[in-house]
């Protein structure tokens, strides 16, 4: 019997060719979008869930009495180890790391590496498994070295390469050969092991070889440590608060104790909560976008099964008279659903199988294959199955399959016109979905021009930085300059800066700074910039008062300093003119310095946040650098490029030539927010596409509905223009409804997100209007080509159609 159902199903199918494929495709593409954000949102949720004892997990992290004192993801790096020491009864095991980045090279291959310097519990704490070495003694012997299949493949060309040595440097130009004594498998993502989209770490050596990098975190002075701590079972993380706090205020230095208080955030949520929240923010945000997108496809489904039951009042009647059971009806109508949602689950599979790889590439995030999810996926997906098929295949089986025969025959059934309602509110909902997400796209697009838009302060054009190799001594810095100068006078190149920071977010911490003359405890933490004197001319930063540090003596150790214009202010003087001249002195470092000027304040991090005060450092005074900021001359890049590694190879063998555009740091700061971009583009095609099918559809069943009418109007001298009319009455007020409710909606969440920004655009009218506009027009060009054919049949033969 069920054959029977099956076969006559697949013949109304291919009976019905247009309005099935209709159907089916866009089921297909909203089951394909759904299963393509669920996967990114289930691997984002994965983040530390494979970590041992999870649940006692936690990251230290620091809140500071003024955010620019202190980084909040780390801590003072004696801290976990004493409180493991002093209170093991609450903690169990600890780890900390201090990540680096130097030359790692094997022979002539050399390549500029991500470093974790940490504890040797590692892998016994996480429950990290190397496939090859031992896990309990990896870690513990001098210059050990633990590395991932991934890099010892790209060094070595195979993976077991326990035993083989690498070459590292250190920062005073220092290479030494570092033993591999363990392999390790490749991890899921977590926040140890990957802290973060920037430090996806590959090798891992133990802290007894910090001495090397003349480093250490076993000091309660070091404030920039990632400390990690495991609870023993039952111990909550209050229970921690008031045990560090007293730690840091026994063994820290004041301007610390005063102002730092630790606290704890489990590792089962950090990497979805840090940032306030920007991950669970967005996971939510594609999540909630995705369902609705789902939602309009279903809906789309069960209108035009729906209307197009309508269509099958005769077979219903004829069958009835045959002898057919209202229940055999109601199963009919229900297989044919059943089979409709099949075909289009299988082909979403297939969309999700062949966008995957592209989805994944513009999310910067791997998603994972279907082969990759567990059983509970499958059952998610078998109850999608039946869920829309009960929708879809509930009315014509529990409604119309009801109706008598004669009133079926005749085409008399009121309830079929009276749905019409019905069918025209659920396609208002869709159109009202797909005009908040494309009045969202275009407000995300605009915010994300507006940081590339916006001047930042400095010029980023033509400009690219590349790390150079450390010897951070005054040896060390002399001969930086003097490679600095000869490429300074290739003829490709307009000027070259030797600097520890460069404008990407990242400094080299905050620096307590207080007037001459005052209290050591009043002080203005700034954000610590180590450049030269050219570095002003190479990123065209302007002056406020004063002068920058004299290129005459670039690099020497001076007493003086720069501010911009937040940390001047911050410090009392509100005219930059009044601060040159001044002394201002340096918590830990024993001499005064001068202001030597005042630099206009530029964004030297991204714009989600305000400027922040900054003193800007000889990298003479600090003996501190690590990039070189090299400006082309504009002409052909590819050419400057070519000569300037030249030139790099001759001066530098054994520092790779591993440039990135300032054009392209800068992205590097958006790219949330870029990715947010590419998502809601996505969604919004598929929203719209979505949406028009549904017009399609309706459209195309009304117009079969109303042949004999349509028939009739034109004989009695109705024209084509009239027919057409007719039809944009039925369904543009509709579209037109649903995108004016979908404005007040859009502008709020929009506010919302727009407020979380320091640097934002105002709202206007323009992206709600270009939204109805768009959304109208395509509506009504849809319209007008369906229904002006339709008007264009010859009248006898629409009204010989019933």
């Amino acid at each position: 019997m069920l054959s029977h159902y099956i076969k006559l199903a697949f013949r109304t199918i291919w009976k019905n060719k247009l309005f099935s494929s209709v159907n089916i495709f866009g089921l297909a593409v909203g089951i394909a979008c759904f299963l393509l954000v669920g996967g990114y949102v289930w691997q984002e949720w994965q983040v530390n869930r494979a970590l041992r004892n999870l649940e006692n997990q936690y990251i230290i992290q620091s809140k500071w009495k003024q955010p620019n004192m202190g980084i909040e993801s780390t801590t003072v790096g004696y801290l976990p180890r004493a409180l493991t020491d002093h209170y093991a009864h609450l903690v169990a095991n600890y780890y900390r790391f201090d990540g680096l980045t130097s030359n790692v090279a094997n022979g002539d291959q050399v390549f500029r590496e991500n470093l974790q310097v940490g504890d040797s519990t590692l892998l016994s704490m996480y429950g990290f498994l190397l496939k090859y070495g031992d896990e309990t003694t990896a870690l513990h012997e001098p210059y050990s070295l633990v590395l991932t299949t991934e890099r010892a493949r790209k060094y070595f060309g195979r993976e077991d390469v326990v035993g083989e040595s690498l070459t590292i440097e250190n920062f005073s130009g220092e290479r030494r050969n570092f033993k591999i004594t363990g392999v390790l498998e490749k991890n899921a993502q977590n926040s140890i092991t990957n802290f973060s989209n920037n430090n996806d770490n590959h090798f891992f050596l133990p802290t007894n070889t910090l001495e090397f990098f003349r480093r250490s975190i076993d000091t309660w002075q070091n404030i920039y440590t990632l400390g990690y701590i495991e609870l023993q079972d039952g111990v909550k993380a209050e229970q921690l608060v008031e045990p560090m706090k007293q730690l840091i205020q026994e063994h820290t230095p004041s301007h610390i104790a005063e102002n730092l208080e630790p606290y704890l955030v489990p590792l089962k949520s950090y990497y979805l909560d840090v940032g306030n929240g920007a991950v669970r923010k967005m996971m939510y945000t594609l999540s909630a976008i995705t369902f609705f997108i789902l939602l309009m496809a279903i809906i789309n489904f069960v209108n035009i099964a729906v209307s197009k039951a309508d269509l099958r009042m005769k077979e219903i009647g004829v069958r009835k008279v045959l002898g057919s059971l209202r229940t055999a009806l109601m199963t009919q109508f229900y297989v044919e659903a059943l089979l409709l949602v099949t075909f289009s689950t299988m082909i979403g599979l297939s969309i999700y199988t062949l966008a995957r790889p592209i989805v994944s590439s513009f999310l910067n995030n791997e998603i994972s294959s279907l082969l990759d999810f567990n059983w509970q996926f499958g059952v998610l997906l078998l109850g999608l199955i039946v869920l829309i098929s009960l929708l879809a295949g509930t009315y014509p089986a529990l409604i119309i399959s009801g109706f008598r025969p004669i009133q079926a025959m005749k085409g008399q059934l009121t309830t079929a016109k009276d749905n019409a309602l019905l069918r025209k509110s659920l396609l208002a909902f869709q159109f009202f979905v797909a005009a908040v997400v494309l009045m969202g796209a275009t407000i995300i697009s605009q915010q994300v021009q507006h940081f590339f838009s916006k001047d930042l302060g400095y010029e980023k054009e033509h400009v690219i930085t590349a790390p150079v190799s450390r010897d951070w001594t005054p040896e060390g810095v002399q001969k930086m300059e003097t490679f600095r100068n000869q490429l300074a006078n290739l003829p490709e190149v307009s000027q070259v800066s030797l600097s520890y920071s460069i404008p990407n977010g990242n400094t080299a911490g905050q620096q307590a700074l207080y007037k001459m003359g005052a209290d050591s405890t009043q002080t203005v933490a700034a954000e610590s910039i180590m450049v030269d004197a050219n570095y002003a001319e190479t990123y065209n930063l302007a002056m406020a008062a004063g002068d920058f540090h004299d290129p005459s003596n670039a690099t020497r150790p001076v007493e003086e300093l720069l501010l911009n214009e937040a940390a001047s202010k911050a410090l009392g003087w509100e005219n930059p003119a009044d601060a040159v001249g001044q002394q201002l002195r340096l918590v830990n470092i024993p001499v005064p310095f001068t202001i030597k000027g005042i630099i206009k304040d530029y964004h030297y991090s991204s714009l989600h946040d305000a400027i922040q005060p900054a003193v800007f450092l000889s990298v003479g005074t600090t003996n501190l650098y690590r990039y070189f900021s090299i400006k082309l001359q504009a002409g052909n890049i590819n050419e400057s490029l070519a000569s300037v590694q030249q030139k790099w190879s001759e001066l530098m063998p054994t520092t790779p030539f591993d440039y990135q555009f300032q054009d392209e740091a800068f992205a590097d700061l958006y790219a949330r927010e870029v990715r947010l971009q590419k998502a809601a583009y996505t969604a919004t095609f598929l929203a719209v596409i979505i949406a028009l099918l549904g017009v399609f559809g309706l459209l195309a069943l009304s117009i079969q509905k109303r042949t004999k009418e349509i028939g009739i109007r034109k004989v009695i001298g109705a024209r084509a223009l009239q027919i057409v009319v007719l039809f944009l009455r039925d369904f543009l007020p509709v579209v037109l409804l649903a995108g004016l409710l979908a404005c007040p909606i859009a502008w709020y969440f929009a506010q919302q997100w727009l407020d979380s920004y320091t640097y934002h655009i105002s709202l206007t009218v323009l992206p709600f209007l270009s939204t109805l506009l768009l959304l109208g027009g395509i509506t009504v060009l849809l319209i007008v080509l369906q229904s002006f054919k339709a008007s264009s049949m010859n009248p006898v033969e629409a009204i010989k159609e019933e």
